[in-house]
């Protein structure tokens, strides 16, 4: 190779090695990567997903609605993805199969308990799509607080937890509100999606979580 071909090749990989690393330096200071090993957020998030969040500091808000990456606190080695379904001084209470926070029922699909609660409407029309998605009726029992819980009040700098798959999740009901220090992260969109069987889910590249 000419030695002024290499100069522009070697001129090339030196300015794409640096802009990269300052992508990387930048990329990485804010965003945090993770991936989903079970169901409990499905259908939003799927087993294989591999998703980039959003860093939270302690003073960054977090609201109802929003998905969280939080330290399990039963094992800070380990982390899980919810959303934040209420807040410190919210009181929550599940009745036949229907969330309510402060005594509002907080769900879609209202009308039906075996019905897909993953959205949280936001403004009034609700803004959650339809048609929803069905799940089978008999998940009701199958966790001891799919049909009924509390009611209780989220203790202060503390969130209330859920998943989206609301009948196959470990969740609030079942290891308490999170420390509002135990939430480090919002995740932001899927980078990587591999289903086990049938390899990679191009539809769910790059797709926003919300």
């Amino acid at each position: 190779m000419p030695w002024r071909r290499r100069k522009i090749v070697l001129g090339t990989l030196i300015f794409v090695g640096v802009a990269a690393g300052l992508l990387l330096s930048v990329f990485g200071s804010r965003y945090q990567g993770f991936r989903i090993p079970s169901n409990s957020m499905h259908p939003n998030m799927l087993v294989g997903d591999h998703f980039y969040a959003r860093r939270l500091g302690p003073v960054d808000p977090v609201g109802r609605g929003d998905l969280v990456v939080f330290e399990f606190p039963n094992d800070r080695r380990l982390d899980r993805v919810c959303r934040c379904v209420a807040i410190a001084g919210d009181a929550v209470e599940i009745r036949d199969g229907i969330t309510y926070v402060n005594g509002a029922a907080y769900e879609s699909a209202l009308d039906d308990p075996a019905a897909d609660h993953s959205c949280v409407p936001r403004g009034s029309p609700c803004s959650c799509p339809e048609p929803h998605t069905y799940l089978a009726p008999g998940g009701l029992q199958h966790g001891a607080f799919n049909r009924e819980f509390g009611p209780i009040v989220v203790p202060e700098d503390h969130v209330f937890v859920m998943g989206d798959n609301r009948y196959n999740s470990l969740d609030s009901r079942y290891f308490g509100p999170v420390p509002r220090d135990h939430v480090k992260a919002r995740p932001d969109f899927i980078y990587w999606s591999v289903d086990a069987n049938r390899g990679l889910r191009v539809g769910r590249l790059l797709k926003r979580l919300r």
